[in-house]
């Protein structure tokens, strides 16, 4: 049986861009990718090769400080609290997570509970976590031309296709990575063990 981690489903949530924009400072006629840490060298040169490209801004969350000739973006420290993150996380259109390992990837649940495709790589969990084209895109590992590709294919999707997404990946992660679903499966093989161990007793 494979129990995974669980997202707080009740603080990484959708919620209206427009007002979490204009509380964070971010631009309201731009297209917005938020990314982490993880994958940084990789986030950063795909940050990079939009640098001719006024339409498309990124949020890197964890950083002071990055190196890039693109204007269109804001480097934010690491966010302890919850709460703000999960609003820089609902206040963009797509969620980039270039890790090189994942056992569930926590962050990547956390930005589809708040209604946001994720782009990442075909690695470790991943595609478990984000069903390709449902809840974001699936790159080639190691193909940052693929990796971009994921990124314009969120970015253009139809108005009505991007919302259909994003609530299919909210209620993919409510329905699969919540802390109910957790501690039901973790009952229920507690329950099959105890039942083992009874029978082997008998």
């Amino acid at each position: 049986m494979r129990i995974y981690n669980c997202v707080d489903v009740d603080t990484y949530k959708p919620q209206d861009k427009t007002a979490l924009r204009k509380e964070l400072g971010l631009p309201q006629d731009k297209k917005i990718v938020a990314c982490s840490i993880k994958g940084w060298p990789t986030s950063n040169r795909i940050i990079d090769n939009y640098a001719d490209n006024n339409e498309v801004f990124f949020v890197a969350i964890g950083f002071t400080y990055i190196k890039t000739p693109n204007k269109n973006f804001i480097a934010v420290p690491y966010i302890k609290e919850k709460n703000i993150l999960s609003k820089y996380l609902a206040a963009t259109d797509v969620f980039l997570h270039p890790t090189q390992g994942d056992s569930f990837g926590i962050i990547a649940g956390e930005a589809l509970a708040c209604g946001i495709p994720v782009v990442t790589w075909n690695i470790d969990a991943m595609p478990e976590v984000v069903p390709h084209k449902k809840a974001g895109y699936i790159a080639i590992l190691d193909d940052e031309e693929d990796l971009r590709r994921g990124i314009e294919y969120i970015l253009s999707l139809p108005k009505e296709e991007y919302e259909r997404m994003s609530i299919w990946s909210r209620k993919w992660v409510s329905d699969n990575f919540s802390l109910e679903k957790m501690c039901e499966e973790y009952m229920a093989l507690y329950a099959q063990v105890l039942e083992e161990k009874n029978c082997s007793l008998s």
